[in-house]
């Protein structure tokens, strides 16, 4: 298995965003933030993964549930679900409460991204490979995609 190279980073690194298209419990689908754009993103470990690899250079979190009407039980799954996958990537838990964005360069897109990935992790071996062996194609395709 390879071994997968750990960013220098916390997820107390990413910076926080109090984007001004927000109204009321409407969580937007994409932000402005000094200049840039960012699209939200799952919130399952996979999508944590890409965010983790971003790092806080290229994806912020917005305080609040992206699904505010998410039972507290259900948000609960969520996390334990997503924090699961993480540890099993070598990626520490993301804090909760969040709702998480990727920037999108210009002249990129968000399904762009999810192509490159897809390329990627293609390259595994096995049809079932383990988060660690994931997260190092998704860590490769990120740093195409921001470089």
């Amino acid at each position: 298995m390879t071994a997968v190279h750990r960013p220098p980073h916390t997820w107390s690194d990413v910076p926080l965003a109090r984007p001004s298209s927000a109204r009321g419990r409407e969580v937007p689908v994409e932000i402005g933030q000094e200049g840039r754009t960012y699209a939200r993103t799952g919130d399952s470990g996979w999508h944590m993964t890409v965010c983790w690899y971003a790092g806080p250079g290229h994806s912020v979190r917005v305080p609040g549930d992206p699904v505010p009407e998410r039972a507290a039980a259900d948000r609960a799954i969520v996390e334990e679900e997503a924090n699961s996958y993480l540890a099993d990537a070598g990626i520490p838990p993301r804090p909760p409460g969040f709702t998480w964005y990727l920037e999108i360069p210009p002249g990129r897109t968000l399904a762009g991204l999810w192509q490159l990935i897809d390329r990627h992790e293609r390259e595994l071996p096995g049809a079932a490979p383990h988060p660690r062996e994931t997260a190092t194609a998704i860590a490769r395709a990120v740093a195409v995609f921001y470089a």
